[in-house]
């Protein structure tokens, strides 16, 4: 059941909502918080033993280190939070250079796409590219989109980060007899000429969306512009996969 019905809800990924863990019942006042045991975290429970796993992953997610994985084809370092509870993963029906998702339960999903550009490959132009291919796809799988913002962020000489364009978006998906929310980011960046590099997080954030923001923020800030290449002055291919 996880592996059939987690991807593509959300534009990333249409996000796991039918794995996601219960949340209270309403009128139900919850048991005081316990935070896991510090041996407890794990790749399929990154949660571990704590009372609310959920909120205990994605607060991992604020206070862990950011550490990279390479892509399939081993050109590029992407960087996430708890790097070591993010595990390969493919989104059906839509090719990646790479996916990850967070937990058993897909308290996240990261993933990243390389794309030709079009006439233009300045970050705003790239993150509209990209969006005009995917939203109506997660439209059409029961995602609708609420608050969204977009702001571009200048290149920065001192730490390297290059200029990049951001969407954030709050999401609800919906699918028989479940829906959760996701609030999630996708970040464009031109790596190369004539070359697009779109990265995306989606957290869960149906029950905990003010840690959900402030992760995806801390990502914005120190995970997606430290991607760097194995060879930064060779522009790779761009095969992706399912």
């Amino acid at each position: 059941m996880r592996r059939a019905r987690v991807y593509l809800g959300f534009i990333l990924a249409l996000a796991l909502a039918g794995c996601g863990a219960a949340g209270p019942r309403p009128g139900v006042q919850p048991a005081a918080y316990r935070p896991p045991t510090t041996s407890s975290p794990s790749r399929a429970k990154p949660g571990g033993d704590a009372s609310d796993p959920e909120r205990a992953a994605l607060e991992r997610l604020l206070t862990e280190p950011f550490e990279t994985k390479p892509d399939r084809k081993g050109t590029m370092r992407i960087y996430l939070a708890d790097v070591y509870n993010w595990s390969r993963t493919h989104m059906f029906g839509v090719k990646t250079r790479q996916a990850f998702h967070y937990g058993d339960e897909r308290y996240g999903v990261s993933a990243v796409w390389l794309m030709a550009a079009h006439e233009r490959d300045d970050p705003p132009a790239c993150l509209e590219a990209f969006l005009s291919v995917y939203r109506e796809t997660a439209l059409s799988l029961g995602t609708s989109f609420s608050r969204e913002r977009r702001r571009n962020v200048a290149a920065d000489e001192a730490s390297a980060a290059p200029a990049q364009a951001v969407w954030i978006v709050e999401a609800d998906v919906t699918l028989p007899f479940r829906s959760s929310r996701w609030i999630g980011s996708v970040v464009a960046t031109h790596p190369f000429p004539g070359i697009c590099l779109i990265q995306g997080l989606a957290l869960r954030a149906t029950h905990h969306p003010d840690i959900a923001t402030r992760a995806i923020d801390r990502w914005i800030a120190h995970g997606a512009p430290a991607l760097n290449w194995y060879d930064p002055k060779t522009a790779p291919s761009l095969d992706m996969s399912y």
